[in-house]
């Protein structure tokens, strides 16, 4: 063999050999993690993936779902020790999450016993569809590698997160479908229980989100829809919901919900839930997202195929729900349950691990202040976690050309965050925007908002507003139409701006 054959075949050994060595490396790197975060003693443990409704949502960091199903067994499992591994991050879709499930429970002790909570789906690209039979999920051939090389996943993730989101590849409900059966088989693989859930989100009290360039001209369709109603009931605008080019998706999404509001007015329940998730299905989910009908029923199906416990959080909160339609009552913003919805889904998600494991709950939270005791959650956090509820639906409203009951059901959650801590000025400074955004459309010039996510005013629960700007700031929100009483209490506040508040910080 001549020296440059012999070149040559290192060469090809190296090459077909790196890919395996570099994932013997990073799962060295994974183990020595792994094994310096080991906690001493027999534990049970829960992995709680999904996004920040899994997280608290507006009670996080004090109080969780996970938190609150470990304090309904005491923090103890058959005298194992409950430890919670937080891997749901906010705003991240399940593919991010299946990574960091594989990455925490590669090397996990597979003797002790354990459970993969998982609540997720409203931060995936719009999955709309039907799932009545299955869908064709076989993997690509990067899809196929990621079913056992770590490393393969981590260097996707990496690329979305920081380059661009076509290295995710084309976003469809085979594609969910193969995330979910991997999250799925990777828990089972670690030894752990899965427990899957449905994603509820809030269908009656906040309009679908808005994605168009020309906002006064979908307002003004709105605006015809609701003149139409009063002239000829609610039939015009059901029809004209159904009615409109694939481009006017969002203004679509509008009407639908509309028209479910006229319908629901009327006590059609049946039909009016029927519009309100068809409103869900048109969403364009531009500054927010609900998981899809499609998406629920999948999770449900291969929930029943793989035999393992479902927490159907869309049937429970609606059977909670007065109208049996989700709305404001059991949650705080559009997809983020009250602290009494959390309740419900970790009741449930309780009774699964009870149930796989036979062991009884030892306790329940009969009402929202028995959790919040338990938990050392004070009247600063309760105050706080509204003013952040109201900052979310303020981040939704922004360029929306009909955020009312978005912007009233923030300006309820402002109000009351002021009357829990009358110097919050966070709590006043939202409330001014809220009331300039409902009466003089602030929310809609650029402008303005520039100045509000400059001053950290969106998906935050501490506003920082310099002492420079405050003077124009309030003469803004005056002209606007904020109330006089509310700029009066701003100008007393201004030293208390950029000061945090609570425990709680950004969604």
């Amino acid at each position: 063999m001549t020296a440059r054959r012999r070149q040559a075949l290192r060469l090809l050994t190296v090459l077909l050999l790196s890919p395996f060595a570099a994932e013997a490396g990073y799962r060295a790197l994974l183990f020595v993690t792994a094994r310096s975060a080991a906690r001493p003693g027999p534990v049970f443990d829960v992995y709680a993936v999904g996004e920040s409704t899994m997280m608290g949502g507006h009670t996080r960091p004090k109080i969780s779902i996970p938190a609150l199903v470990a304090a309904m067994f005491e923090n103890r499992i058959a005298g194992r020790r409950i430890v919670v591994h937080m891997l749901a991050r906010a705003g991240q879709p399940l593919y991010a999450q299946m990574i960091a499930l594989g990455e925490a429970t590669a090397f996990r002790d597979r003797h002790d016993p354990g459970v993969m909570l998982l609540y997720s789906g409203h931060n995936e690209s719009g999955l709309r569809g039907v799932d009545d039979h299955p869908v064709d999920g076989s993997p690509g051939w990067y899809r196929g590698l990621e079913r056992w090389s770590l490393l393969a996943r981590y260097v996707r993730v990496s690329l979305i997160v920081r380059a661009s989101p076509i290295f995710r590849g084309r976003q469809d409900l085979g594609t969910y479908e193969h995330e979910l059966r991997t999250t799925i088989e990777t828990a089972s693989t670690a030894g752990l229980v899965p427990v899957l859930a449905t994603a509820a989100g809030n269908l009656s009290g906040i309009e679908p989100s808005f994605g168009g360039n020309d906002a006064e001209r979908a307002r003004a369709v709105v605006e015809e829809a609701l003149r139409e109603q009063q002239t000829a009931g609610c039939a015009a605008t059901v029809a004209r919901c159904g009615k409109r080019a694939p481009e006017d998706a969002d203004v679509a999404a509008l009407l639908c919900y509309e028209a479910a509001k006229c319908v629901q007015a009327g006590s059609d329940v049946a039909q009016a839930r029927r519009l309100y998730w068809e409103a869900v299905d048109l969403d364009v989910r531009k500054n927010w997202g609900r998981a899809t009908p499609a998406q629920n029923s999948l999770v449900r199906r291969l929930a029943a195929e793989y035999g393992i416990p479902l927490v159907d959080a869309v049937a429970l909160l609606e059977a909670r729900s007065p109208s049996g339609i989700l709305g404001n009552e059991l949650f705080v913003d559009g997809q983020h349950p009250s602290l009494e919805g959390q309740i419900v889904l970790a009741d449930a998600f309780a009774d699964a691990v009870a149930g796989a494991f036979d062991v009884p709950v030892a306790r329940r939270f009969a009402t929202p202040r028995d959790a919040m005791a338990a938990f050392g959650f004070t009247t600063d956090d309760e105050s706080a976690s509204r003013v952040l509820s109201a900052s979310w639906l303020m981040g939704m409203a922004a360029l929306h050309p009909w955020p009312e009951d978005a912007l009233a059901l923030a300006e309820a959650h402002a109000r009351a965050a002021s009357v829990l801590s009358p110097d919050y000025f966070t709590a006043w400074f939202d409330l001014a925007i809220v009331q300039a955004g409902r009466r003089g459309g602030l929310l809609r010039d650029a402008g303005a908002l520039a100045d509000l996510g400059r001053w950290n005013v969106f998906f935050s629960a501490a506003a920082c507003v310099p002492a420079a700007d405050i003077d124009e700031a309030q003469q803004r929100l005056g002209l606007a139409g904020a109330d006089p009483d509310v700029l009066e209490r701003i100008r007393s506040l201004r030293a208390r701006s950029c000061r945090p508040e609570g425990a709680l910080g950004r969604y």
